[in-house]
């Protein structure tokens, strides 16, 4: 798959955007004594941060074990409070927001182990040239689950979808763990947007 090859720099300065946006705002939340969704903060910051240093040529992602292990762990969080939203009733919005970083931690952790497992992405323990980011060739076109990762890329492009069509429907408000409304829930809806597509592109070039 051929794509314009100043598009993986693109998506890596928007992430870092998105990773530096989400650390300010517990900052900010506490000077204003605003509410915000501080794990879905820290969540977007190593999601932004991790995904940027993927697609940057000359960054490349160092220990992605241990980054997958994290993602794990997020993965695992936000089943359990999936499970509990579901379990106390509290509508299909809440658990759905659950849901959903529970479908992109897991994307994140099938990403790094992938192409690891393969050994189809030298760019992810050393820094990457410009010819090994991101490419077909570099995160190599023979993975052991390529239907996984269109299932992936489908939901999350999918949701991206959706909040598009909330933001467009003024369904701006973003719970929080405990209902509250979150400081800046349209700037957290497209931060949300942002990442949830570049994963979508991500995962589209790991086939």
């Amino acid at each position: 798959m051929t794509t314009p090859f100043w598009l993986a720099d693109a998506l890596a300065v928007v992430m870092v955007s998105v990773a530096g946006y989400c650390a300010g705002r517990p900052v900010v939340a506490r000077i204003t004594g605003r509410p915000t969704h501080y794990s879905v903060d820290l969540l977007h910051v190593c999601m932004g941060g991790t995904m940027a240093a993927m697609l940057a040529p000359a960054v490349g992602l160092s220990h992605p074990g241990a980054w997958a292990l994290v993602f794990a762990v997020a993965a695992g969080f936000f089943g359990i409070l999936t499970g509990r939203t579901l379990l106390a009733g509290q509508g299909a919005a809440a658990s759905g927001a659950q849901a959903q970083h529970l479908v992109s931690s897991g994307a994140m952790v099938y990403m790094l182990m992938a192409p690891a497992a393969m050994g189809a992405m030298p760019g992810m323990t050393m820094p990457m040239t410009s010819s090994m980011a991101m490419t077909p060739t570099s995160m190599g076109g023979g993975l052991r689950l390529p239907s996984f990762a269109v299932l992936l890329a489908v939901l999350l492009i999918g949701m991206a979808g959706y909040i598009l069509l909330r933001l467009a429907r003024h369904e701006t408000a973003h719970a929080g763990l405990d209902g509250e409304v979150v400081l800046a829930p349209r700037s957290v809806a497209c931060c949300q947007v942002a990442m949830n597509l570049t994963m979508g592109y991500m995962l589209i070039m790991l086939l």
